[in-house]
């Protein structure tokens, strides 16, 4: 059976990108709260101002980049496991609880292989199983594991159309 995992350069991008979307997001309302000059002045209800709620916001979107981006992703990331043997295609994953999907190499009938051009070489890249009423995809693999394991299947479903006699 061989095993493969996500590549480390995309959750780390994944990492640094959400950062940035957290930064953007942090400097557009601050810019829009000095915009349009919104005051200590201005209550909603007795003494909560605009600002609170806004500094609100912002810790609370700082609070999920932390707990998902930092702590979850790289966990789930870290957990999650992809293998192909001589009979089925499988993916491993989750934190605490653990689940495992697979298609039979057998049923397998489409693959596509899906990548972002300007991030080839750092793990974007997505593997999509479609078989007899399923779908598996392996997510975030480097492109030398994809091309190898659609190498190998691709071996695999033509060795079985010839067992069953099918001509391509």
């Amino acid at each position: 059976m061989k095993k493969y995992y996500m590549d480390k350069t995309s959750i780390s991008l994944l990492k640094v990108s959400m950062f940035i979307v957290l930064l953007v997001i942090i400097v557009l309302i601050n810019y829009c709260l000095y915009r349009n000059q919104i005051s200590e002045n201005i209550y909603l209800v007795n003494d909560f101002s605009i600002n609170r709620i806004i500094k609100v916001t912002i810790i609370i979107a700082v609070s999920i980049y932390i707990l998902w981006g930092m702590i979850y992703l790289p966990l789930w990331c870290k957990g999650a496991e992809f293998y192909i043997n001589e009979e089925k295609i499988g993916v491993k994953t989750g934190i605490i609880i653990k689940s495992s999907k697979y298609i039979l190499l057998k049923s397998v009938q489409k693959v596509t292989y899906v990548h972002v051009p300007l991030f080839r070489k750092t793990g974007w890249c997505f593997i999509v199983f479609n078989g007899y009423g399923s779908r598996l995809a392996f997510t975030f693999i480097s492109q030398k594991d994809a091309f190898k394991i659609i190498r190998h299947v691709k071996e695999k479903i033509i060795m079985n159309n010839e067992n069953r006699g099918v001509n391509e």
